[in-house]
């Protein structure tokens, strides 16, 4: 979000770029959360037993070899598809440099999770906090000194890619400080490391319906942005900026949602139906308060917070006039990340977390083929298609077999 109020000062046309970059990047780390979510389980689970905590932090190696080498083909793919198909060398470049600092990317946040699994937390939240001011450092820097050699957006994505370096630097730092290293490593052996490799493969198992479903949303988001780029720079760089304010309700609903998987596996394990319909509900009606509360300061001070973001008036003016849209769809996604999250304790998984990544394909697609739409009627498509996709989460809560039994 620093970088998207950084850039965006610079021009429409650096927020548009910025934009189309940021998409699979963001996706991906979040694809990274999910795949690697059963690691702190894994970690926390074996510190009692110094071997098989270092065939949990062999398996983390496994998930960061797999999860950098997946990283660079998917930015390599979409270099060489802006470079040869649209012509377009400057985002050929920035997903280059995300290609290079990939590994980083994955790096501080596998690091982050096993320590936070080893009872530091605190080291962690240090890191992380002090990363912000050195992020913003960094992209600063870059962009003032080597914006007009590599182009600006090119230098922020390279400040970003400096400060997940120190970040990784410092964690690995903080976790080789820990007794497990002072083990010899040569004991592990080739059933530890067959060991490790079915420990990853159930990891993966365990993340891949939630990290297909960030997939299709980034895939959706990023057609959604290049149709939207017929529209001009301005568009994309506003629908960004909407983004980056739904990613606020996105994190309550997931906030929300993580406290009730929790919840709903307990009752489920006591056959406490009625009190899980109960928990939901009261899940989403909190997640809506909240996401209500979030969207009226927005209203109040539209003027203030969009022009944190960019100094441009158009685009201020732009997204002034889809505020209520804005608020519409923020509460459709806190509803539909809450019911998703309490699906999954229930076994169903694969269809919630995929209807709303196929809904704004959709979207994409109308726009890609339409010949007359602006930026609101791409909201009122979104608006239209992702209550759909609640419509289809709901539908299939209200159908749960598990509350049919007494």
């Amino acid at each position: 979000m620093l970088n998207v109020a950084l850039i965006g000062h610079y021009g429409a046309k650096e927020l548009a770029h910025f934009s189309i970059a940021s998409s699979p990047y963001f996706t991906f780390l979040l694809v990274v959360l999910c795949l690697t979510s059963a690691l702190p389980i894994a970690v926390a689970k074996n510190k009692a037993s110094l071997i098989d905590l270092q065939k949990t932090f062999l398996t983390s190696f496994l998930h960061w070899l797999f999860l950098s080498i997946s990283f660079i083909a998917l930015c390599a793919a979409l270099a060489f598809y802006f470079k040869n198909y649209t012509n377009n060398i400057e985002l050929d470049l920035i997903f280059l440099i995300l290609a290079v600092s990939a590994p980083w990317f994955v790096g501080s946040f596998i690091l982050g999770s096993i320590l936070e699994a080893l009872g530091k937390a605190k080291i962690h939240a240090l890191v992380t906090f002090m990363a912000l001011p050195v992020n913003f450092a960094f992209s600063w820097l870059a962009m003032r000194y080597l914006g007009s050699a590599l182009g600006t957006v090119e230098s922020g994505i390279l400040g970003m890619g400096a400060t997940r370096f120190v970040m990784s630097l410092f964690l690995l730092f903080s976790l080789q400080r820990q007794k497990v290293f002072s083990l010899n490593w040569r004991d592990l052996n080739a059933s530890s490391l067959t060991s490790s490799l079915r420990a990853f493969k159930k990891d993966v198992v365990f993340g891949s319906p939630i990290a297909f479903a960030y997939g299709l949303r980034s895939l959706g988001t990023t057609m959604l942005l290049l149709s939207l780029s017929k529209l001009g720079h301005q568009d994309v760089g506003s629908f960004s900026i909407a983004t980056q304010i739904l990613m606020l309700s996105t994190l309550i609903s997931r906030g929300v949602a993580s406290t009730s998987i929790i919840k709903v596996s307990e009752f489920l394990q006591k056959k406490l139906f009625s009190e899980i319909k109960n928990l939901i509900l009261s899940s989403v009606t909190v997640g809506i308060f909240l996401v209500g509360l979030l969207s009226l300061i927005l209203f109040s001070f539209s003027q203030t917070i969009l022009g944190a973001f960019t100094n441009n008036s158009e685009i201020i003016y732009s997204l002034q006039l889809s505020l209520g849209l804005l608020t519409v769809l923020a509460v459709t996604d806190c509803a539909s990340g809450v019911l998703t999250g309490a699906l999954r304790p229930l076994g169903d998984t694969w269809i919630p977390q995929s209807v709303f990544g196929v809904s704004i394909i959709l979207v994409a697609i109308l726009v890609q083929w339409s010949p007359a739409m602006n930026l609101r009627d791409v909201f009122l498509y979104l608006v239209f298609t992702q209550t759909m996709a609640l419509a289809v989460i709901v539908w299939r809560w209200r159908n749960q077999s598990s509350f049919s039994s007494p």
